[in-house]
């Protein structure tokens, strides 16, 4: 078992702690080429992914060095942990340091040398670290290849109309509704897409029009 850090913003941490989130999709880098028509596990211990054309084994780039298509992911196998680093903020109440999650302004007491007033996710150390996760699974996909129901794993919300009070989950009632008179509301596809966009919209390569290959990877919170 090996622990790896990755990074929340604080709705996704909120989404994991209410217990909504169990998946996160996380671009792949460096990107296949548009070469691989599929990429599958390479083994059955996950070491390494790899892209096919058919039957064929595709070649492409690796950084800058020319090499067969095998991708490792930076965030485990099942079993491996990842321990989630957010933003926190580092105050001194009374003698005692002290850590507050941005995410939900909840604290902790924690021994700091040199306390730090706001530390990006990016900063976080080990040790203030409150999120414990175990992969449980790990896939490689177009981002666009994301169902309704990995949309909700992510954390997306059911959309709620306002007059009737249904969501997108009973979509074919709340169109027949009376109050509703046909309303419509995004779907979760859509919810999702408008959320990737907002996070990686403006890289090159990686908003969901460009519907770049993804890590896909399903968790489980460590109690």
């Amino acid at each position: 078992m090996t622990e790896h850090p990755i990074l929340f913003n604080a709705e996704m941490v909120r989404a994991v702690l209410d217990g909504r989130k169990t998946q996160t999709r996380r671009v792949m880098k460096p990107q296949p080429s548009n070469f691989p028509k599929e990429i599958n596990p390479y083994n059955g211990d996950y070491e390494h992914f790899t892209g096919w054309d058919g039957l064929k084994m595709c070649n492409g780039e690796t950084g800058n060095i020319k090499n067969t298509c095998h991708w490792s992911c930076p965030y485990g196998v099942p079993g491996d942990r990842l321990w989630v680093r957010e933003t926190t903020a580092e105050d001194v109440i009374g003698s005692q340091s002290h850590t507050r999650y941005v995410a939900d302004n909840h604290g902790r007491a924690i021994e700091w040398q040199h306390a730090r007033p706001v530390c990006p996710s990016i900063f976080m150390r080990r040790e203030a670290s409150r999120i414990l996760l175990e992969v449980t699974e790990v896939r490689v996909e177009r981002v666009q290849d994301i169902s309704e129901y990995d949309c909700r794993e992510e954390g997306i919300q059911l959309e709620q109309c306002p007059a009737c009070g249904y969501t997108s989950k009973d979509a074919s009632i709340h169109l027949d509704h009376a109050l509703c008179k046909g309303a419509g509301f995004p779907n979760d596809r859509e919810v999702y897409k408008n959320l990737w966009d907002s996070i990686n919209g403006e890289k090159p390569g990686r908003s969901w029009n460009a519907n770049p290959w993804v890590w896909a990877v399903n968790f489980k919170v460590v109690k």
